[in-house]
């Protein structure tokens, strides 16, 4: 059992210093994604739609889900990226 809480402590050392090392790759394309999607649905159609339901403006419906979107789409880009990465370099056989 040691072994695999040094590996797994190691794996997750590296992950963490490899997505805080690279700021403009690890923040910025989702930040800017974000951005474009409230641009498109919840300014240009947001002024079409107005409110929704029980009178919830449309930026207000679609804000969480756009936050959940990056971070989704975030984790599962950074974990295929880190499976890729060891393929790449030969330590994941």
């Amino acid at each position: 059992m040691r072994g695999l809480a040094v590996g797994t402590r190691a794996l997750l050392k590296r992950e963490i210093l490899r997505y805080v090392r690279r700021p403009r790759n690890t923040f910025l394309p989702p930040f800017i994604n974000n951005v474009l999607y409230f641009a498109v649905f919840g300014v240009i159609l947001g002024s079409r739609i107005g409110s929704y339901g029980d009178g919830i403006p449309y930026i207000k419906f679609v804000l969480p889900g756009l936050v959940v979107l990056g971070a989704v789409s975030n984790g599962f880009e950074n974990a295929s990226f880190s499976i890729f990465h060891g393929r790449w370099n030969e330590y994941i056989l």
